[in-house]
């Protein structure tokens, strides 16, 4: 397992893990398309992150989970090489486009 401690994370723009703070712990979505009517969340038993939380503190949207490396029909988070990830930050609290985005690199 390992812990991320960002905005937004994506895996190649399929799935999406993403919250909102004062509307529960952050959750794992479906990207099917721009329009947020394409973006639902994933089967419950597909909800698999733990220790999920989101916060505003001083200004600052802080989301932290922990996620399994290898999980079926999910890309695999590689623990010896680079993984390619995505962050994004919308406008407001709504799900939504977003007005800033870019990809890192992140080394295990």
């Amino acid at each position: 397992m390992i812990n991320l401690y960002v905005l937004t994370i994506w895996g190649l723009s399929v799935k999406n893990l993403s919250g909102i703070p004062g509307e529960g712990a952050p959750q794992k979505y479906y990207l099917g398309g721009k329009d947020i009517s394409a973006v639902v969340p994933m089967e419950t038993e597909k909800q698999t992150l733990l220790d999920a939380t989101i916060e505003v503190i001083d200004d600052q949207t802080i989301m932290k989970f922990t996620k399994l490396t290898n999980e079926p029909g999910e890309i695999e988070i590689s623990s010896t090489g680079d993984n390619i990830m995505l962050w994004a930050r919308g406008f407001d609290s709504n799900l939504g486009y977003h007005q800033s985005r870019d990809q890192f690199v992140l080394s295990l």
